[in-house]
């Protein structure tokens, strides 16, 4: 299957049903389904959107990146963390190297 040759799989969250049984029920029959290679190989990330809804500060006792697509907060370090999942490094001088297929 092709989805086994991804670099990064973003496994999305909504924070507003964390603590929902049908949401939580949900989540688990996706992570059973997600590829073995993926989660061996630590390519899956999850990903926790709608913080910017919280009334209550999120735990974020979960690994994983902790965002708002409506504000944007944290949408850089998903985007810094798919960089590196990828394989791109910055070196000093601004320059980028990636792995040949992504070139």
């Amino acid at each position: 299957h092709e989805i086994e040759q991804a670099d990064a799989l973003l496994f999305l969250h909504d924070l507003t049903r964390l603590g929902d049984a049908d949401h939580a029920a949900a989540d688990d029959l996706i992570r059973r389904r997600l590829p073995r290679t993926l989660v061996e190989a630590q390519r899956v990330l999850d990903v926790y959107n709608k913080v910017d809804l919280q009334t209550d500060a999120p735990a974020e006792a979960a690994p994983g990146l902790y965002l708002s697509a409506a504000s944007g907060a944290g949408l850089e370090a998903l985007r810094r963390q798919l960089l590196q999942m990828a394989g791109w490094h910055e070196h000093t001088e601004g320059v980028y190297t990636a792995r040949a297929r992504h070139v």
